[in-house]
């Protein structure tokens, strides 16, 4: 095959799925999880070349981005959990006992910038207000 009808490998994707479950069933931290690959990232930060076929080829790594569920989410920023309890939706004022009977986005109050307000100023004025949100 010609060299023309080559692609040029510009980026390498890396990813780890991981059950929630599977962390607490084997009690393995973020750190462990994390730590090879970012053992691997460090190295090729360090500009790493290879020589192939007489070329020089230069490698370059960073992390681009983090994704989680909202479960893993909190855990690896140190979070407190309250996910089986209160409003458990970002975009509506669901409360966990409400979603196993409503199953329609019209049944729920949906949350505004002034509901939002609310709760902030709730907040601001008395931090034990915060069970008005959860």
């Amino acid at each position: 095959m010609s060299k023309k009808y080559w692609s040029e490998l510009k980026f390498i994707h890396l990813c780890i799925l991981v059950p929630y479950r599977l962390l607490k069933e084997y009690n393995l931290s973020y750190d462990a999880l994390f730590a090879p690959l970012l053992t691997k990232l460090k190295v090729l930060v360090t500009r790493v070349k290879a020589s192939v076929g007489g070329s020089v080829h230069k490698f370059y790594a960073a992390q681009a981005t983090f994704s989680a569920d909202n479960l893993t989410a909190h855990t690896i920023a140190k979070f407190q959990h309250h996910f089986p309890s209160g409003r458990i939706c970002r975009c509506g004022m669901a409360i966990n006992n409400a979603i196993s009977s409503s199953f329609r986005e019209d049944t729920f109050n949906l949350r505004t910038e002034a509901a939002h307000g609310y709760l902030i100023e709730a907040l601001e004025a008395n931090v034990s207000n915060g069970s008005v949100e959860s």
